[in-house]
């Protein structure tokens, strides 16, 4: 219960953050934590049944002590599945209607994607330390940034039809998201990712 509690007061500080950030049209609270359940599920269903089973399977132990493997076996897949949520809000509802909703709903899709993982890892680790503190906030702020770079690319497909936008920011923020892992620059990649975002 304690590793549930601490995991979620960043993430719902930060839905009201992204809820003041939008300046034109606030966002309903109701949606943000629509979206934000939507991105738990998600997060939940497909990393417990299939993305860290088969991952497991591949590779056993670290798979981020090397960059290659970080990048293949956990950013991509993982950048993957926090972006499910905001194309489930664009098929299936009408509040993403301003350019910055798009910024804002894959963000709190990767919110609900980092609750999960933060619940694991506070429960697993939580004696070392304190993880309770780094995990809650650090790989929070890469987790959305680095989808906010795919949430970009997919309002800029759906402007201009140029697929080539979402494989660009795909590659770009699995980039980051891997050297935010595997690499000793994560402290760099996250002040970078910062200022993009």
């Amino acid at each position: 219960m304690l590793s549930i509690v601490s995991s979620f007061i960043f993430p719902v500080l930060l839905i009201f953050f992204f809820r003041k950030i939008d300046v034109f049209e606030k966002e309903k609270l109701s949606d943000l934590f629509y979206v934000f359940v939507v991105g738990c599920t998600v997060s939940f269903f497909l990393s417990s049944f299939i993305y860290v089973p088969i991952r497991n399977i591949i590779m056993e132990g670290n798979q981020c002590a090397n960059f290659f493997n970080c990048l293949l076996l956990v950013a991509i897949p993982e950048e993957i599945i926090k972006i499910i949520p905001l194309m489930y809000v664009l098929k299936y509802s009408n509040f993403v209607n301003e350019p910055i909703d798009y910024l804002i709903y894959s963000s709190i899709g990767a919110l609900g994607f980092a609750f999960i993982e933060n619940i694991d890892y506070i429960q697993n680790y939580s004696e070392t330390g304190n993880i309770v503190a780094i995990r809650s906030f650090m790989p929070l702020i890469m987790h959305i940034s680095t989808t906010s770079i795919l949430g970009f690319s997919i309002f800029l497909f759906m402007h201009s039809n140029k697929v080539k936008y979402i494989f660009y920011a795909l590659f770009f923020s699995s980039i980051l998201h891997a050297a935010y892992n595997s690499l000793m620059i994560g402290i760099l990649v996250l002040i970078f990712l910062i200022i993009i975002f």
